[in-house]
């Protein structure tokens, strides 16, 4: 019987010793990952003010009804910018955070936009690893 019950121990594999045993993610990360997933949260509103701007109004956000909208959650996303800038991160998955931010914002789709706060995310997260 011990041979059956080691079999089944070896049996399950180092997958699930991995799984038992998790990184563990402190206070730092787990804020800096609350605050990367509101960024993206807020810039997929900033796309559909967009969206519903050039659509029903054929303008730009910053010209039309939802002007003030768009302003306040570009106004969030600065501020949390540079909160995640002065959190230092805990452990890497703190720092990927701040990579995920900074990756984001140099796609394509955004790369001749980049400004110096995001360009200091990276830097923070550099410095960090």
């Amino acid at each position: 019987m011990p041979h059956t019950t080691r079999r089944r121990f070896f049996g399950i594999g180092f997958g699930a010793l991995a799984v038992a045993v998790p990184v563990e993610s402190r206070p730092n990360d787990i804020y800096l990952r609350r605050l990367a997933d509101e960024w993206l949260m807020l810039e997929g509103e900033i796309a559909r003010i967009v969206r519903v701007s050039g659509r029903r109004w054929g303008c730009d956000p910053e010209d039309g009804p939802l002007a003030s909208r768009c302003a306040a959650r570009e106004a969030r996303q600065t501020a949390i910018a540079r909160a995640m800038i002065a959190t230092p991160a805990d452990t890497a998955a703190g720092m990927d955070a701040k990579f995920r931010i900074f990756g984001y914002i140099h796609a394509p789709p955004f790369a001749d936009e980049t400004t110096p706060l995001y360009d200091r995310l990276a830097v923070a997260a550099a410095d960090e690893s």
